[in-house]
């Protein structure tokens, strides 16, 4: 259950509509916005990639406020400063809207996608039950 292993699906089930003669309608472009509905997640976690090969400031990302925590405390014999706190607070607030907001993707988006895509005769997708046909 994680960002990695629900992109992974949304890629799978594009590539069933992919080798799939059925007429899918809009179901591609819904499959789209999954997938950038994990990469928007993904993002929230890490930094961008390719504006951190540029230097390009971002907003700072929930891995940077836990490594501000992490960093500034493991070398101390002072203790956390109210930086290093405020960080990991922020940090923990955040992951939890990001978990609800993964939660909502996997237990709920994710599989109305797969019976849309059964109901239309897409192919079996790898980590779906299997077919009872």
């Amino acid at each position: 259950r994680s960002i990695t292993n629900g992109s992974k699906r949304v890629v799978a089930m594009q590539n069933a509509l992919t080798v799939s003669s059925a007429d899918f309608g809009d179901l591609y472009a819904q499959l789209d916005d999954l997938r950038k509905d994990f990469l928007a997640l993904e993002n929230k976690l890490n930094a961008n990639q390719s504006k951190a090969s540029v230097g390009a400031l971002e907003k700072k990302k929930i891995w940077d406020r836990y490594n501000v925590a992490a960093s500034g405390v493991s070398h101390s014999t002072y203790g956390p400063t109210a930086l290093h706190i405020e960080n990991l607070e922020i940090a923990e607030q955040e992951i939890e809207v990001m978990k609800a907001e993964l939660i909502v993707l996997l237990d709920e988006k994710i599989p109305a996608m797969e019976a849309e895509l059964e109901a239309h005769g897409a192919p079996w997708i790898e980590g779906q039950a299997l077919p009872e046909r």
